[in-house]
């Protein structure tokens, strides 16, 4: 009999609306298993996951017929988590891939899109997918998308949905260079946001990991390095869909140096944020803060030092993960989502402690309970899924130690993992297995 235990959902990309990253479980005991493996029967990619209640939903994408080009219609299936059996199917009309799930309130929100067609919003319902409303998205007339994508979304707390696009929108706001955005929908009309060049980051490099609480968007600003000392530090900003656009950031920084980025999570009451430069007198080593700010007030609760760490390679991206004491941890990832240092850890008070992890390829999935989970691909398609230990002392120091790890069948690479309804989920581009705990 299995000895773990996970609750909850993973109902945004980041696992909750706060990008936390966080599943509360018992996994001292477990005895982890393969429970069962889904493919798409139409023999298509596995694009989006998520979890509620006991359901787990896949976002499929039919495969490519080189007779009707562009014409592959997604598909979306409800699985039973305990036993894997498709509970519900429902093809979407039209044939556009989807680009973000969310499951929020008993409704599946779907976003689906391509390059030059409309951004399209369906509403499903969560028990047994059936529609509940489909909607082409038109921005107002100050601005309008021009072949936008969405990266991201969030379920904004009055029904609406906030939209990360890539593309190049334009309008009154919005200059014609900025590449990334932010945008609020709502009964089918869409709006970009207010100082949304601002909040998008600079010019060619805008990092993901904004948060929402209620309807308000935290939204990460890259910085600005001149490469002559000078600099301006990355920051979050405070987007409203009904508010005036702000002046300045709801919050800013310490950090200054080349490529900074800064990303955000919302977990009671506060926004932890923590911003990452490269070291301009050093290679392979990252200039790294943490800040947590009360979200009422905006005041810093709390603000690590500038500390320099090191890294394996440029530090482009990021993993975040809120455990249940308060800890956030972190990884540095690179610009194709690879794991490029350590496991770091900041204290509800400040300090900033680094992990090595048993294996350099793990990347950081989520707080699983006080453990946390990581996983690496192999070379034939498997997926290497493991628990950690961070909290237990060494005689080597500090160091994350596996509680367990368990390797998946061929899921067919790109793999992502996901935790909630008493099961670890991996997915592939062609597979989704689920492991027992």
């Amino acid at each position: 009999m299995s000895g773990g235990v996970i609750l909850g959902d993973w109902t945004h990309r980041r696992g909750d609306v706060g990008g936390g990253r966080a599943v509360s479980a018992d996994i001292g005991k477990a005895r982890p298993r393969l429970a069962w493996t889904f493919r798409p029967p139409h023999g298509g990619n596995v694009d989006q996951v998520r979890i509620a209640g006991e359901l787990v939903y896949v976002a499929t994408m039919a495969p490519g017929d080189p007779l009707a080009p562009a014409w592959e219609h997604a598909t979306l299936y409800a699985i039973e988590a305990t036993t894997g059996r498709v509970a519900a199917v429902r093809p979407l009309p039209d044939p556009v891939p989807v680009a973000a799930m969310i499951v929020e309130g008993g409704v599946v929100h779907v976003l689906a899109t391509r390059p030059g067609e409309p951004i399209f919003w369906y509403a499903l319902d969560a028990a047994d997918l059936r529609p509940r409303h489909r909607h082409a998205l038109h921005f107002a007339a100050e601005a309008r998308a021009r072949g936008a994508d969405v990266l991201e979304a969030w379920a904004s707390a009055d029904g609406g949905i906030w939209m990360e696009l890539e593309g190049a929108p334009v309008g009154a706001d919005v200059a014609a260079g900025g590449r990334r955005t932010f945008a609020f929908a709502k009964d089918g009309r869409v709006a970009i946001a207010p100082r949304a060049r601002e909040a998008a980051g600079v010019e060619g490099f805008a990092p993901r990991d904004a948060c929402c609480v209620g309807h308000t968007l935290y939204a990460p600003s890259a910085g600005d390095w001149d490469g002559a000392g000078n600099g301006t530090p990355p920051s979050i900003w405070q987007l409203d869909p009904v508010g005036e656009a702000a002046n300045a950031p709801w919050a800013s920084t310490g950090v200054t140096g080349p490529r900074s980025h800064v990303h955000a999570l919302a977990a009671e009451g506060a926004v932890s944020v923590v911003a990452v430069a490269a070291d301009p007198t050093k290679a392979s080593r990252a200039l790294v803060q943490a800040m947590i700010v009360d979200r009422a007030s905006g005041v810093v609760r709390i603000e690590s030092n500038v500390e320099k760490l090191v890294t394996r390679g440029d530090c482009e991206g990021a993993r975040l993960a809120r455990r249940p004491n308060g800890d956030i941890v972190f990884q540095c990832t690179d610009g194709d989502g690879r794991p490029v240092s350590d496991v770091w850890r900041t204290s509800p008070s400040g300090e900033i402690a680094v992990f090595p992890l048993p294996r350099e390829p793990l990347l950081l999935d989520a707080a699983l309970g006080d453990a946390l989970l990581a996983h690496a691909p192999t070379r034939d398609g498997r997926v290497l899924v493991s628990a950690l230990d961070i909290d237990k002392d060494r005689l080597l120091g500090r160091r994350a130690q596996t509680i367990w790890s368990i390797e998946t069948p061929d899921l067919g690479g790109s793999p992502t993992v996901y935790a909630g309804a008493g099961h670890v989920l991996a997915r592939g581009a062609q597979a989704l297995t689920a492991i027992r705990v």
